[in-house]
């Protein structure tokens, strides 16, 4: 007498090697969702690796630094409400090179800006760029919108 193997899938009893056409496809597609899950993991911690920067900036220049960009944002504060261009967003941003020089971009951002002349403009402009930084060799680029 000849045994055949059999087993259940999802409560039905089939002989062993005889998988439906149907159960193929689920396998197929549970293996291709798996396989579509670990591609996500592999690139999120591929791209979660961190990419070395100025590592060698020491803690002393970068809080001297920040305290320099918050005196010159107060700065900044007093020359815009002269022109007023009171709580007008600022944003500075930095970029520091390998050897730790500095360049600074800063955009300013107010409603009423897009409603001065050109004069006022010319005036608001000629304030900004007189005004240096802290460190007098760090160049800084001013643009407006509103």
């Amino acid at each position: 007498m000849r045994r055949v193997k059999a087993y259940s899938i999802k409560g039905k009893t089939v002989k062993a090697g005889h998988i439906s056409k149907s159960e193929k496809d689920y396998v197929r597609l549970l293996l291709t969702g798996m396989a579509i899950v670990m591609t996500f993991i592999l690139a999120v911690l591929l791209l979660g690796i961190r990419v070395k920067g100025n590592d060698n900036l020491s803690e002393a220049s970068a809080s001297y630094y920040h305290e320099m960009e918050a005196r010159f944002t107060d700065v900044l504060e007093t020359v815009l409400a002269e022109n007023d261009l009171y709580d007008a967003g600022i944003n500075i941003s930095s970029v520091i090179d390998v050897d730790g020089t500095r360049e600074y971009t800063v955009v300013i951002h107010h409603r009423l800006i897009g409603y001065m002349s050109d004069e006022d403009m010319d005036q608001l402009m000629s304030d900004l760029n007189g005004l240096p930084f802290a460190d007098a060799s760090v160049p800084v680029h001013y643009s407006v919108t509103y």
